[in-house]
């Protein structure tokens, strides 16, 4: 009950002080709620650092994608988007139709230099499409578009 009383305070009052969520962690130590509520809260704050130890307590009871999400944002938030892609690639290959991870998951190949790897997802993208329609949607087919054409017009102009 406490738990959602601090996650509807977090909503309409953007944060929650860190010490109210102390303050109930004993009794609910094995909650992958509590552990996912208090690392959003803690993002909200700017405190990733503190956000990725809680994400990593609340994956070890689930694998959720969207804690796998977090925990990518907050490696990059903390200038570290590399140790954030082994996250992305466990959401791609858990929900391979979704096109966000296969956008992430090119950029990141692209600037590593892998334009084979950076090509094959923007390929990917392409034949997987929208399910469902969507402005990022939409954003994430044409940037996949893009990067497949200028690609193919730098090999032409070789």
């Amino acid at each position: 009950l406490r738990l959602k009383q601090l996650s509807d305070n977090m909503v309409s009052h953007q944060t929650v002080s860190d010490t109210e969520y102390a303050g109930i962690e004993r009794g609910i130590l094995t909650s992958e709620a509590f552990w996912r509520v208090r690392a959003s809260n803690q993002m909200r704050t700017g405190d990733y650092g503190a956000a990725l130890k809680n994400i990593g307590r609340a994956l070890q009871y689930t694998m959720s994608p969207v804690l796998l999400y977090m925990a990518y944002h907050c490696h990059a938030a903390l200038g570290r988007e590399r140790d954030g892609i082994p996250y992305i690639k466990k959401v791609y290959h858990i929900q391979p139709t979704l096109l966000l991870p296969k956008l992430l998951l090119m950029r990141h190949s692209h600037s590593q230099g892998d334009i084979p790897s950076a090509l094959r997802y923007a390929q990917e993208i392409t034949v997987t499409g929208m399910k469902v329609e969507s402005s990022d949607g939409e954003a994430i087919l044409r940037e996949a578009k893009h990067y497949i054409e200028k690609y193919n017009n730098n090999n032409r102009q070789k």
